[in-house]
């Protein structure tokens, strides 16, 4: 173990490879310093001249030649760089500063980049960089290696400038930075070795997240995540640059490795079965951890499984085992090596299920990782002398030297989880077209409100990335499998959605609330995580993936219909006699699904799949209908929006915004038809795989949104829920709008359902009902500031069997839910001189955001 002091005052320990637990407080500003400011190679005078002029306004004491003494450090090999500036001083540094083209064209005949272009490091935003470490700029943190440069605060900024880091990278770009200087990490060996190595920084801890979201899933290691990029070049343009590691000089990589550029990822802590890296080597789950690695490029193994059992686990640590233990690795040549063990989640999931621990993984893995002596003896040379007597030679020296975690992705689950969270806060465009469309033609005062509060709402979730509604659905899936599709993958495609699932309703910057239950007709428990999801699968020509996916809210799911008709039977009149019977509840406007024919499951399915089509009714109107399907479909929209149930129940001219048909051939002796509503938080979205990487979602542009906010209007009732009395309550009418402050109670069926068993056991109540309204609403869990997640009603109709005890048993003078009531409840209301009141279905995050205060 080696103890070794954070600059800010605070003792870190930790094993080799160095990590280190870093305060990632960090302050954003701007300077004033005008002028190009770059890290000043200390080792060569030519670059030190050109860039003489800005440091010396920003490290006092830096005069003259700027030797290697003159920066206090020790008499150094010198190290040219191949070209001199032409011209010196603080004009010339202007004008290179004006001119960001020239700037990195200098900066690359100076030998300063990496070979990509870089981000100019201007005075400005330098500054900006050294506020964000918390440090004084001329900070030293200590020598770096083969060229023993001096490491200031300010030149690691300029690195990370360069490297295209913002400044909330910072902090781990400075952990990296220390680590990599600790004596024992032997930097200036790693730096001239022939041996193709870099430093593999992985990151555990909230900084994963905080520190601009470095990566952890798919592509981790690979193109298109900033931070992970960033971070991890401007520790390699630090060693460039402080440390003097030029290619054939001083970095004397034979070949090298794309590391050498950037080698940064993540540790996925959120879905490792196992006890994170960080906490395994003795920090708290809490802390932000670097981990800094001398690593060889990423060796990939290829698991084949066994056919009698594909999720061997044994078999699986026997096949790493092989992949750790070749005999032309590192660990062949040079004892006390150590290795990274980067488990995906099919792998990590396999070792999981057998009840191996972190601890056990890698025990067994040095167990296993060794080499036979007649195998040594075979290449002969220093190999053989490596080992006396019988004994096999080990790779690795002790467990230890096996650092393990999980990263990496899977196409399926990945895209999965991302759709999932996409449709949580994004409404497909087509909607909200539609809904515009609706919105601007809409006459009665009640259901443009209405509107209003969806549309707002809508915007907000966008912009806020928190779902549409409370109700975050269950999962629906259609999945077409090409038949020429080869999987890479040790779970079962149900179980890879399964997995994609978990993870998008588990995601900790936006979690969706789980509504499924296992044992539907017994305990009903809540699985957590939303899975499983229904998935119907269909298999194809091709070689391609094709998903579907859509999350759908109980409340429309609620009011889906079937009958079987006569052959003779009109499926519009039974569709016009069933519509009014669905209520309000499904939240409307939305669109309706209508699945003619097959049996009776297929009619069900064919009226779920077209509501996964795109809304097109305007384009519809216009050309005209070319079939039978397509008449229905227009006479069915003009005919349900004329019964008048408009938005939320509230009247006006829009019921349905689109009316999808789909049919299939039946029985002579049947006529199978099913209607499915999709209500106004339609969620879904649709993707290709191709084995490429996982699907890529667009945000939708914001100018699609109207611009409207949601305004009061003069005939408000305002209300303080502290003050309630039988006379305020019998003073209210129907029609009224109220604005309503104070305290409420919240509590759904199952909270009904307790507080009747507590009843009828004499029991007390937990809270005071009396004079008090409840809402009907179970929200989605807060995340940062939030007092609550967004928190929507629900569907009034389920507690209607409990309205009159709850009026008569606890004193409640009134209920707030979604749509309308029941005889039953009309009933208790009217007796017990009550007030029903209903909220916007589809407004839930603009509703949360009123809420001041949650117990």
């Amino acid at each position: 173990m080696t103890t070794f002091h954070d600059p800010r005052g605070e003792v870190a320990t930790a094993a080799e490879p160095y990590t280190l637990s870093y305060n990632l407080t960090a302050e954003e500003g701007a300077g004033t310093t005008v002028g190009l400011l770059a890290n000043g190679f200390p080792d060569s005078d030519n670059f030190l001249h050109a860039v003489g002029a800005a440091l010396t306004k920003r490290l006092p004491g830096l005069q003259g030649d700027f030797t290697a003494r003159s920066l206090g450090m020790p008499d150094a090999p010198r190290v040219q760089l191949p070209h001199p500036v032409a011209g010196t001083g603080e004009a010339n540094l202007q004008r290179v500063a004006a001119d960001e083209a020239a700037a990195l064209e200098q900066l690359h005949d100076l030998g300063c980049t990496d070979g990509l272009p870089v981000v100019i490091p201007t005075a400005e935003r330098v500054e900006r960089m050294v506020l964000a470490s918390a440090q004084a700029s001329d900070m030293v943190l200590g020598v770096m290696g083969p060229a023993l440069g001096v490491a200031t605060v300010e030149k690691v900024a300029v690195a990370a400038v360069m490297a295209g880091c913002t400044a909330e990278h910072m902090p781990v770009v400075m952990a990296a930075v220390q680590a990599v200087l600790q004596p024992e990490f032997d930097l200036t060996e790693m730096q001239s070795t022939t041996h193709c190595t870099a430093p593999l920084i992985i990151v555990n801890g909230p900084a994963r997240n905080e520190c601009g979201g470095i990566a952890s899933g798919f592509g981790a290691l690979g193109p298109g995540h900033r931070a992970n990029a960033s971070i991890g070049r401007a520790l390699r343009l630090t060693m460039i640059n402080i440390g003097g590691a030029r290619p054939g000089s001083s970095d004397m990589a034979l070949l090298g490795h794309p590391g050498k550029f950037t080698y940064c990822l993540a540790e996925d802590e959120e879905h490792s079965p196992f006890t994170p890296l960080h906490v395994g080597r003795g920090f708290k789950p809490e802390d932000s951890v670097v981990t800094v690695i001398g690593a060889e490029a990423p060796h990939s193994v290829i698991y084949s499984g066994n056919a009698d059992d594909p999720d061997d686990a044994e078999n699986l640590l026997h096949q790493l085992a092989v992949g750790l233990a070749n005999m032309a690795t590192n660990n062949a040549v040079l004892t006390g090596g150590g290795a990274v063990v980067v488990l995906n989640p099919e792998h990590a999931q396999i070792l999981s299920q057998a009840n191996l621990t972190r601890e056990h993984i890698v025990q067994r893995l040095w167990e296993l990782t060794h080499f036979p002596k007649a195998q040594l003896k075979q290449y002969g040379g220093s190999f053989a002398t490596r080992i006396t007597g019988d004994d096999d030679y080990r790779a690795f020296n002790a467990p230890d030297d096996i650092l393990l975690l999980m990263a990496g992705g899977s196409d399926v689950i990945q895209s999965v989880a991302d759709a999932l969270q996409f449709i949580s806060y994004y409404h497909p465009l087509d909607f909200i077209r539609a809904m515009r469309g609706a919105w601007e033609k809409e006459e009665s005062p009640a259901a443009k409100a209405a509107l209003t509060q969806v549309l707002v709402n809508s915007k907000m979730c966008a912009m806020g990335k928190r779902p549409i509604c409370q109700d975050t659905g269950i999962v629906n899936v259609f999945l077409t499998v090409g038949m020429d599709v080869q999987w890479q993958a040790d779970m079962s495609v149900e179980d890879m959605i399964n997995e994609g699932v978990r993870r998008g309703y588990t995601h900790p910057d936006n979690v969706l609330r789980g509504s499924v239950l296992t044992d539907p007709d017994g305990a009903r428990s809540n699985t957590k995580d939303n899975t499983p999801a229904v998935i119907h699968t269909r298999i194809v020509a091709g070689d391609k993936v094709d998903i579907e996916i859509a999350a759908k809210g109980g409340g429309s799911e609620a009011k889906a219909k079937f009958a079987m008709l006569n052959p003779s039977d009109d499926v519009v009149d039974w569709v016009l006699s069933v519509v009014p019977t669905m209520g309000a509840g499904w939240c409307p406007p939305g669109l309706l699904g209508v699945g003619i024919g097959g049996t009776p499951e297929k009619a069900m399915l064919l009226a779920k799949e077209s509501l996964m089509e795109p809304l097109d009714m305007h384009e519809l109107q216009a050309r005209g209908a070319s079939n039978h399907y397509e008449e229905m479909r227009l006479e069915l929209f003009e005919k349900v929006n004329g019964l008048g149930i408009g938005a939320q129940g509230l009247g006006g001219l829009t019921t349905v915004l689109d009316v999808k048909v789909k049919e299939y051939p039946t029985h002579a002796a049947n006529k199978p038809v099913a209607v499915i509503p999709n209500c106004s938080a339609t969620r879904h979205v649709h993707f290709e795989l191709d084995g490429s990487g996982p699907a890529e979602f667009v945000p939708p542009d914001l100018s699609e949104w109207p611009d409207i906010e949601f305004e009061l209007g003069d005939d408000v009732k305002r209300v303080n829920m502290d003050e309630i009395t039988p006379e305020l309550v019998q003073s209210l009418k129907s029609g009224d709008t109220l604005l309503l402050s104070g305290k409420m109670l919240t509590g759904r069926d199952a909270a009904h359902k307790k507080i009747a068993d507590l009843l009828e056991k004499g029991e007390p109540l937990p809270v005071d009902f009396t004079n008090r309204f409840i809402y009907y609403v179970g929200p989605v869990d807060p995340v940062r500031e939030e007092v609550v997640g967004p928190a929507g009603p629900t569907t009034a109709t389920r507690m209607d069997k409990f309205t009159r005890m709850m009026l008569e048993e606890t004193g409640l003078a009134g209920m707030i839910g979604k749509a309308e009531r029941g005889p039953v409840a009309i009933e208790a209301i009217r007796d017990n001189k009550a007030v029903y009141m209903i909220a916007v279905g589809g407004a839930a995050y603009l509703v949360a955001r009123a809420i001041t205060k949650s117990t």
